[in-house]
This record gives structure tokens, sequence and C-alpha cells, in this order.
């Protein structure tokens, strides 16, 4: 059974769209320690440093690997701890993770009967209104060197269908939004968005049944 009109589950994460900045008052110890042209150079620094992780949970992280010192400058140290920290093994199973995941001739129950769909599966989701191919593109040579990756790390830009994909049905399955919402072929599979309170979730399909790791199941 799918949900009714396909968007009665929409859990939002709290703080999922908040701005998470420096508090007041870690701006206002930076902000008197140093001059008003240190100041601008140190602002521009962390601007650039947090642009990729700003919200929810990834910008709390952001704050912990990028320390501001007395003198204005963004210490590494803890980065580098923490990248040392990590097994070699480790490392290397992140190392070797896809970017995207594509299948053919997924089924999938909807409103209008059983469709044979393209699944297409992604971090956040894919841009409407640029071209897939050159999408794919990038995610499939996965570039680390690129600052900032829509398809990973979008929030607004990345929620429907691409416009080109309508026409042949394709499923585009992603996280990263911190709720569980479906809608059409868009299913957004992020219930528990990291947090230790809300249960992990995952969806099966075709019959878009949602199951939960708190789900009691019979022996």
């Amino acid at each position: 059974m799918f949900p009714s009109d396909q968007t009665s589950i929409d859990k939002d994460r709290k703080g999922v769209d908040e701005d998470n900045w420096l508090s007041s008052k870690d701006r206002t110890g930076i902000d008197n320690r140093m001059s008003s042209s240190d100041r601008i150079g140190v602002d521009e620094e962390i601007e650039r440093l947090f642009s990729f992780n700003r919200t929810g949970a990834d910008g709390e992280i952001g704050r912990l690997l990028n320390r501001t010192d007395v003198d204005g400058k963004i210490e590494r140290s803890l980065h580098a701890d923490l990248v040392k920290a990590v097994p070699d093994e480790h490392k290397k199973f992140l190392a070797d993770l896809v970017w995207v995941h594509e299948e053919d001739d997924v089924f999938i129950e909807t409103e209008d009967g059983s469709k044979c769909c393209k699944l297409i599966a992604v971090h956040a989701g894919l841009q409407k209104r640029v071209a897939v191919k050159e999408q794919l593109k990038l995610l499939k040579a996965r570039n680390t060197r690129e600052g900032w990756v829509e398809a990973l790390s979008g929030r607004k830009s990345v929620l429907d269908i691409p416009e080109e994909l309508i026409a042949s049905p394709t499923i585009i399955v992603s996280g990263h939004h911190g709720k569980l919402h479906i809608e059409g072929l868009r299913l957004i599979i992020d219930e528990g968005g990291g947090c230790e309170d809300k249960p992990v979730a995952a969806i099966i399909l075709p019959s878009q049944k949602i199951i939960r790791d708190t789900d009691v199941l019979a022996e």
C-alpha cells in the first residue's frame, strides 16, 4: 500500500532549514580579538569553508572541524586528527562508494497501477532544470575537488524530478533531506535524518511499503 495522495508522510527534521552560523557568543569573542581588517578576511574564509555544509547536522560537523584561533587563522589540527583516526579499511570503503546508482526495469505500484521505470539513486537528488546527462557525468567522475555538488548537497533545487525524466518514467530516490516524503516517483527516504531518537527507514519496491529499524518483525 502506498500513501494516499502520496504526500501523507512528511516529517521534517528540526533544524534542516535553519542557518547554522556562528552563535552570537562565538562571534562576539572572535570580534573582540581582531581588528576590522583582520575580521573581514576571517569572515570570508569562514564563509568559504562553511558554504559546503551550512545546514542541519552537517553545519554542526562543519563547526567542529573548522575552529578559529586567537590570530584569526583556521585550525586544521582537529580535522587532521579525525582523518588520522579513521582506519584504512574505512577510508577505502568510503573511497570506493559510488555517487550515483542506476537500474533499469524497476517496478513500482502507483495510483495508476504498476509501472516499469528506470531508477536513479543519488544522495540529495537531481536538479530539475540542468541536463541529466551532465549531472550523471559529474557524479560518475567522483571528482572530490568539486567544492559543491548540488546532487549531493543541494536542498530545494533537487527536491523535484528533472523535467526531461517525466516523459520517460524514472524513479528518483534520495536521502539527505531529513524527512520521509513520497510524491509520485520522487522518493525521499530519510526519516531518521541522522538523529539518534528517530528511526532509520527504508522503502520496499514495488509495494512502496515503509519499514523501520524500530519495527517488530514476526518471528
